[in-house]
């Protein structure tokens, strides 16, 4: 197994080669891995687990994010076009000609 420091120096020699910016950081991938695990619905035991967190406090710091991420996405998916919306029910009930003409 490779060591913290090797693990980061082979990072940026490969972040480097690929043109990445400076600010992408091994930690920077971890989160974004945790992040991408709890948006696809993968457990906060699990991802903590992953992690190494000793306390499921430190993991939930990446829930807080993907429930916010969650939020924006459904709002989206809420106003899009192909999503079907229910019809408004009336607040009034119908008038006796038209339960006349129910079957």
């Amino acid at each position: 197994m490779h060591s913290l420091p090797a693990i980061q120096s082979l990072f940026v020699r490969y972040r480097d080669r690929a043109g990445l910016a400076a600010h992408f950081t091994c930690h920077s991938l971890r989160h974004s891995i945790a992040t991408h695990l709890l948006d696809a619905g993968v457990s906060l035991e699990f991802v903590q687990d992953r992690l190494g967190h000793q306390s499921i406090r430190s993991t939930s710091i990446y829930a807080r994010i993907t429930d916010h991420h969650r939020a924006a996405l459904f709002r989206q998916l809420e106003s899009s076009p192909w999503i079907v919306q229910p019809e408004e029910k009336s607040a009034t009930p119908p008038a006796a000609s038209e339960k006349e003409n129910v079957p």
